[in-house]
């Protein structure tokens, strides 16, 4: 009985025969045998970030789209053009993130960025997710290097809590208008990349919250999803974790719901003790900027209050 991920038994998985193969269709190109079939060589974006695709064998088993194909020269030729669009792709929506697009700059996703890229951060490794996942559940997914770690646990040895982290994504598949789908590739990475900056942090630690949530770190990740979203002019937020999601206008305030359990600025105050200097970071960025904003609108609370709160005698 065959699996979803079984090779073409008609494309011959002899590493001799392939890299005869690869050496005369991809010429001069300075290939190594065992990076090639294997694992090449890393691709960084600064330096923590770096970009696994995988060696050809590891591509034809669980990568490659094409699984009715039996011309190894075909193959090999589609590897190669898949792995340089992969890797050109996520170098330059780590670039968006960081420095914005078309010269404007987003200050959500660049705080997300600047924690990923601090001189004591934890790795983050992308890789394209599994052909038959690449929207579909799990679709583009997370992963912590080190669970302990990743939810504040400190091993003996280790200087502090944290983790690196393991993203799993392919931004080809994920192209939908940005107005309707959560199907796009740059705000998925970001959502994906706050869960790495929560991992980094030893801030991992999803505890239950009500459907359409499923846990406090995935209403984490899309609040800050939310407010970059806001920030590009987009109307329409996530009102939930939920694929298809519900939808809210931008104008909406989170703390006027009551449904959560826990309550929102329970949830919001766990975000700031977790880590403090992100949501600080992301509460200062303004009306102008980001319509929706509830980092903003729990921030302005807690002045209000403090302002009304007549000093002790």
């Amino acid at each position: 009985m065959s699996g979803p991920h079984d090779i073409n038994p008609k494309i011959s998985q002899d590493p001799d025969k392939i890299w005869a193969v690869a050496n005369k269709r991809l010429p001069g190109r300075g290939l190594k045998r065992d990076e090639f079939l294997f694992r090449p060589p890393y691709v960084y974006s600064g330096g923590n970030v770096r970009i696994a695709y995988p060696g050809f064998l590891t591509w034809l088993k669980f990568v490659d789209p094409d699984r009715k194909g039996e011309d190894l020269d075909k193959k090999v030729s589609a590897y190669d053009l898949a792995k340089s669009q992969y890797e050109q792709r996520m170098l330059e929506l780590l670039k968006q993130l960081r420095e914005g697009k078309a010269g404007k700059k987003l200050d959500s996703s660049m705080i997300i960025m600047a924690e990923i890229d601090k001189a004591d951060g934890h790795l983050v490794t992308i890789r394209p997710s599994p052909w038959d996942q690449v929207r579909d559940n799990p679709g583009p997914s997370h992963q912590v290097d080190d669970s302990g770690l990743a939810a504040g646990y400190l091993s003996p040895g280790f200087l502090r809590a944290g983790s690196g982290s393991t993203i799993r994504i392919s931004p080809e598949a994920l192209n939908d208008p940005p107005e309707t789908s959560v199907y796009v590739a740059d705000h998925i990475l970001l959502h994906e990349l706050t869960h790495a900056v929560f991992a980094s942090n030893g801030a991992s630690k999803g505890k239950p919250l009500d459907p359409p949530w499923g846990e406090d770190q995935e209403f984490f990740a899309v609040q800050v999803e939310n407010v970059y979203r806001s920030e590009k002019g987009l109307k329409k937020i996530r009102g939930s974790h939920d694929d298809p999601p519900v939808w809210w206008n931008d104008t909406e305030n989170l703390l006027d719901h009551k449904e959560f359990v826990p309550p929102v600025r329970i949830l919001l105050v766990r975000f700031k003790g977790f880590i403090p200097g992100v949501f600080d970071k992301l509460a200062d960025i303004p009306q102008a900027k980001a319509t929706y904003n509830p980092f903003r609108k729990y921030k302005e609370e807690e002045q209000a209050k403090a302002k009304a709160t007549p000093p002790s005698p």
